[in-house]
């Protein structure tokens, strides 16, 4: 498959630029209904039991990885990608647009039908943002060169820290007791401005200026892409051990949206630490995506992906310890090392986003780009729907169990991460 780029270095820079502006617009809208904290404290809110806790995060995760296995095949035969992502535009907003109204349908409809009417429009725009994102990330792969890939998601991932430190401190200011509104009119602005960012970061993206490629692949069945995932599974041990080690990363990251409801009520901290925490991250997701976006050429993913491990291992080990010192520390303690554990989830997803998706890129080459990503996406997006069963874990055997899989787990991907050639080294060599 030949790409006809017809763009110069000038070209490149632009959509660089646009693409790092669209990044940041995202990032500023995903901390505002950040899963773990913020949509959190809206389904605990509303009296949501922990099995609906749960679920917020696996829903935005694996909405936007499950469906790209089963587009693939229709997305290859496209010249263009980005009339696929413009399209599926107007699904994501509208799902946005109902979220957004949500909050406002309490004292009109009862507490249980208004997580009814938001649970179903969060779906229907993270699955929308699954079938985007493949389109997505075959527009970045052709107008971003491979030595900069890392870079380029770095500087997305920085500059969506720093908008989300803006938005940790709206977050702290409309659900601290004593705000300017109360519920439900703090979640519904805070989920209006995120559905104002969303539009505005599409259509910054519309106007990166594709290259159409000269030679496509046919569109083929899903049945027969299917054959071939199964075929690329049992023949890339690469890709097998890096999905390995994105799941381990996943069962990880499944007790991440239940540190707020321990941090509430095991802890006894006030919801409105929850900006402090928003800060901490984007401000540990800043830092962290400067550093390791510049040092990306030099470190490769795999030395990147060590380091997101290690840090996934330290916050699990963290909150397992709180969670066993609570009843003799006192509060300040407790939010303190509360704000560890968020300094360090924020270290471990710059390291996944800088490397993971740049890692995946260049296993998968340029022929069957649509294939890798579709089949690796899907893998982890049913990881990521299975880790909704994390609630059920907490409802059988409470919180500190679900923590200790996850440093089980955490353990289990730095394991996995030493097997991984890593593609970015060897183009480096």
């Amino acid at each position: 498959m030949h790409i006809d780029h017809g763009v110069g270095e000038a070209g490149v820079r632009r959509d660089f630029r646009l693409g790092v502006i669209n990044g940041a617009l995202f990032g500023l809208a995903e901390t505002l209904t950040d899963p773990a904290l913020v949509l959190v404290a809206f389904v605990v809110a509303l009296g949501g039991s922990p099995l609906l806790v749960g679920l917020a995060a696996p829903i935005r995760n694996a909405g936007w990885y499950l469906p790209q296995l089963l587009i693939s095949g229709r997305t290859q035969s496209a010249p263009r990608k980005l009339p696929i992502y413009a399209r599926v535009a107007v699904l994501r907003l509208a799902g946005w647009g109902a979220i957004a109204v949500s909050p406002l349908l309490l004292g009109r409809l009862s507490p249980g039908a208004v997580l009814a009417i938001f649970f179903a429009a969060f779906l229907v725009a993270e699955s929308a943002a699954g079938v985007a994102g493949l389109p997505f990330l075959e527009v970045v792969s052709k107008v971003i060169p491979a030595g900069r890939r890392g870079e380029f998601f770095g500087w997305r991932l920085t500059l969506a820290g720093a908008a989300g430190i803006l938005a940790g401190w709206l977050v702290h200011e409309l659900l601290r007791e004593g705000g300017p509104v109360g519920l439900p009119l703090n979640y519904a602005a805070l989920f209006f401005l995120a559905f104002l960012t969303y539009v505005v970061a599409m259509t910054v993206f519309f106007t990166v200026g594709e290259p159409a490629e000269a030679h496509t692949v046919r569109g083929i069945a899903l049945s027969e892409q299917l054959r071939l995932a199964r075929g690329l599974w049992a023949q890339d041990s690469n890709l097998r051990r890096f999905l390995y080690l994105r799941l381990a990363l996943i069962v990880t990251g499944a007790a991440i949206p239940f540190y707020t409801l321990f941090a509430q009520r095991e802890l006894g901290l006030p919801v409105e630490e929850i900006g402090v925490y928003l800060t901490v991250y984007a401000g540990a997701s800043l830092v962290a995506n400067l550093a390791l976006g510049r040092l990306s050429r030099r470190m490769g993913d795999r030395r990147i992906m060590r380091l997101s491990g290690w840090a996934s291992l330290g916050m699990s080990l963290v909150v397992i310890v709180l969670g066993l010192c609570a009843a003799r520390a006192g509060a300040h303690w407790l939010n303190a090392g509360m704000i560890v554990v968020y300094a360090l989830l924020g270290m471990r997803e710059a390291g996944i986003g800088i490397a993971g998706m740049s890692m995946l890129l260049g296993l998968a080459g340029e022929e069957r780009r649509s294939l890798y990503l579709g089949l690796a996406n899907s893998v982890m997006g049913l990881g990521l729907l299975a880790s909704a069963a994390s609630g059920v874990l907490v409802e059988l055997a409470g919180s500190l169990a679900l923590f200790v899989v996850a440093a089980l787990a955490s353990a289990g991907a730095l394991w996995f991460v030493e097997g991984i050639h890593d593609p970015s080294v060897q183009r480096a060599a």
